[in-house]
This record gives structure tokens, sequence and C-alpha cells, in this order.
């Protein structure tokens, strides 16, 4: 639907198009199930443009604004997924044989810079971090049209977990509060303890790394020129 400019209707409340006097839900595509009572006209509402909705009214006090029904789910198995899956790649780093990975470095006929870019375990973590990340994308893909199909009419965009799976979990746990009247808040607890655990365990490693490096270093035999 646009308007008389061939403008694209932004998503919000406008009158129902079937009548009754109510609003329905417009998502920027079609025009949802969703419905809601009259909201009181403004005190100085623009003219109406022949043909096109009126514009969404302000989400405040005294505005109708979407909530789902009693009981829909605020999570789902997609979501989850997002919020785990960091620990995977965590996880595995304890299994990497440092100590074999410093000796093989030190006989490598490549310079210890680059020694690290050509040990196995070293190129699995990398590979299943990208794995990782793939996945936390399309999982919060998922989750957001899983989102849609229980109702939610005002999603935080999957595409946020490009940039961190952290932020879109956080955004769709706040979304999904505003419709759930205040419930699905445990995703966004969930992943925040996550990541600080993610943290302190990850400078633990790092410590326990270079202790490593330094048994090693004292363990080689010094040479005499």
């Amino acid at each position: 639907m646009t308007d008389a400019h061939g403008q694209q209707i932004a998503p919000g409340w406008y009158p129902d198009p079937a009548g009754g006097g109510g609003q329905r839900w417009w998502d920027g595509i079609g025009w949802t199930e969703h419905l809601a009572p009259a909201a009181a006209p403004a005190a100085s509402a623009a003219p109406a443009v022949p043909g096109a909705p009126s514009p969404a009214p302000y989400q405040g006090y005294g505005v109708p604004v979407h909530r789902v029904p009693d009981g829909t789910p605020t999570s789902t198995v997609w979501v989850w997924l997002v919020v785990f899956l960091p620990i995977i790649p965590l996880v595995m780093l304890f299994f990497w044989d440092v100590r074999g990975y410093l000796e093989a470095s030190v006989a490598s006929p490549y310079a210890a810079s680059t020694a690290i870019f050509f040990d196995p375990w070293y190129l699995t973590l990398m590979i299943l971090g990208w794995i990782v990340y793939g996945l936390s994308v399309w999982f919060s893909y998922l989750d957001y049209a899983a989102l849609a199909k229980l109702g939610y009419v005002r999603r935080f965009h999957w595409a946020w977990t490009f940039l961190s799976a952290l932020v879109y979990v956080i955004g769709r746990s706040v979304f999904v509060r505003r419709e759930a009247g205040g419930r699905g808040m445990a995703p966004m607890w969930a992943v925040i303890a996550v990541n600080v655990a993610s943290f302190v365990v990850a400078m633990i490693w790092t410590a326990w790394l270079m202790t490593q490096i330094f048994e090693f270093v004292r363990s080689m035999p010094m040479t005499s020129y």
C-alpha cells in the first residue's frame, strides 16, 4: 500500500479497512489480523489524503499498544541456541595441546610468528568460530520468523546478529517484553551471563597459556655460542 506520492506506508495502526471503527495493524507489507480500539482523534490532525490511511497514532498513554495473548511463549529454541552457541569454541580452547604446538613451532620451518597459522588445532578453532557465527545469524532469522508466527508485531530485526549475537538477543528481548506484558527477558539475562562468564574463562585461559609458554621457555636447553 502506498500514499498519494507513491511512498510505501510505514508499519503502524491505521483505521481498519474492513470497517467497524477500530484500528488494524499494517506491517509495511499487508494488513495483519491484529486489531485495536479506535484512538481518540488528535486536536490538530492534518487533513487526510484521499486513498491513504491516516498517520499512525503515537504509541503513548491512552493509545492502544499491541499485546499478544496471555500465555504466548516469549522464547523459542532458536534464541536459546543463539545464546549458548558461543560456548562451544570457548570449551574447545581447553582441548588445544599448547605444549605440543610450542614444541612443533620450534622445529617448524616457518617463522615463529606465523607457525600458529599452520597448526591444525588452531585452524580448527578458527573454522569452528566462523561456523558458530554463521549459525547464530541463521538461528536469529529463524527466531525472528517464529516470533511472527506467535503473533508478535514489532520485532527486533535478526540482521543485528551480523554485528553481535549479544546485540540481537538484548534488542529482541526488549521488543518481546513490550508486547508480552513485561515477560520475555530471560534470554537477555542468559546471554549477558554467558558473555560475562566467557570473558572470565578467556582471561583464566590466557593466564594459563602464558604460564605454559613461560614453563616451556624455561625447559628449553641453553645454547652456547
